[in-house]
């Protein structure tokens, strides 16, 4: 009996990764024979999916081409769009861009044409003003957006129009990252300098802890090298959290469980020379170095708005510039590889919205048209693993 619900469980989650998969709008191949297969397996393991991934992608040829549609900033810029310290960007529901540069102290608008619109907040101490603003997230309908303040540990909401509507202190510890899910639920990542320690959890609407994610080590400043925690919210609501001591991913629910890992089979990269010697270079001289010969198992993360995560691999292209990133569906499965430049922050409706740097090393922000151009895959044989 319990083999058949096991059976059972697989032969579901088979049938979700097609539905997922033919809900994409792309042509089917001629000959189904000669379309790619996925070769890792899909297991269970009490209540949580497991999604083993081999080292090679479905596609060993580029799945997707990118057409550059809008670019802000650079060496010719001046007024509002000269940038000099963007330390994040977002999208609103109708595509307009806010840019939070640390050298201005307030938040840039600009329409999805490239057009200035306002400037929301400014530096100060009061309602809607800024000390130091270092983090701005959208709620998924992109309506309404939040800031962080790293100076007063101030969480503000804001109207599209940059009307200030209330704020709220972050209870403890430092914030490192924030984000809203669909349902306007706010998850932040904090950490004590004391402990060494940073938390994921979810907040109710008194700004206490509604669920926890885990706990993971911050890394010391003897090693610049260490695993470093990244987490996001995918499309489906669930918290994504990647802690690179292992090629792993890791999505709860939105109450804490824990229901499904992704893992992939990879080859560790080895720093460079110049690497080592700059990692030492630094740590602080109050500090004894302790840098590791390898670098973690993977870099940062983020996801699309149709459940693909890219993962930031420690490889690089071959003109050396760009960071080979790979691209999971929304079941977790390894489509394929693919060089993204700079620093990607978002894919929304088919839209990449990156910081990059010019030839004269200044920042700029670009959008670009995502045209995804793989086929279906062939559906795959999932193989059945013992629980553990």
């Amino acid at each position: 009996m319990e083999s058949e619900m096991k059976s059972t469980a697989i032969r579901d989650i088979a049938m979700a990764s097609a539905l997922a998969f033919s809900g994409i709008a792309f042509p089917l191949p001629s000959n189904a024979q000669n379309s790619p297969q996925w070769k890792g397996t899909i297991t269970k393991e009490g209540d949580v999916v497991v999604v083993r991934n081999p080292k090679e992608p479905i596609y060993e040829s580029k799945i997707f081409e990118l057409k550059e549609e809008l670019s802000l900033g650079g060496g010719q810029a001046s007024g509002e769009t000269a940038f000099f310290g963007i330390n994040d960007i977002g999208i609103d529901g109708l595509g307009n861009i806010y840019i939070v540069d640390l050298s201005a102290g307030h938040i840039l608008k600009i329409d999805k044409n490239g057009k200035f619109l306002r400037t929301i907040g400014r530096k100060g101490q009061g309602p809607g003003e800024f000390q130091m603003l270092s983090l701005i997230f959208f709620a998924q309908d992109g309506k309404t957006f939040r800031t962080f303040d790293n100076l007063n540990h101030k969480l503000s909401q804001f109207s599209l129009d940059g009307d200030y509507i209330t704020a709220d202190i972050l209870p403890s510890g430092t914030l490192l990252h924030a984000a809203l899910d669909s349902q306007g639920r706010l998850y932040v990542g904090t950490t004590s300098y004391e402990t060494r320690r940073i938390e994921v959890q979810r907040y109710d609407g008194s700004m206490k802890s509604a669920a926890k994610f885990g706990v993971y080590p911050l890394g010391g400043a003897e090693n610049p090298e260490a695993p470093h925690l990244r987490w996001t919210i995918d499309s489906r609501d669930e918290v994504v959290i990647a802690y690179p001591l292992k090629y792993e991913l890791l999505f709860f629910s939105y109450d804490g469980r824990l229901i499904k890992k992704v893992t992939k089979t990879h080859n560790p990269v080895k720093l460079t020379e110049e690497e080592k010697k700059d990692a030492i270079r630094s740590v602080p001289k109050t500090r004894t170095p302790n840098v590791q010969d390898y670098h973690s198992a993977y870099q940062d993360l983020f996801v699309d708005d149709e459940g693909r995560t890219f993962v930031k691999t420690w490889e690089r292209a071959d003109a050396g510039a760009a960071f080979i990133y790979d691209i999971f569906d929304p079941d977790g499965r390894f489509l394929a590889r693919c060089p993204l430049q700079g620093r990607p922050f978002h894919i929304k409706k088919r839209k990449l919205y990156s910081v990059e740097r010019d030839s004269d090393d200044f920042q700029t922000v670009k959008r670009y048209a995502v045209l995804w151009t793989f086929p279906e895959p062939r559906e795959t044989t999932l193989h059945e693993e013992k629980s553990s």
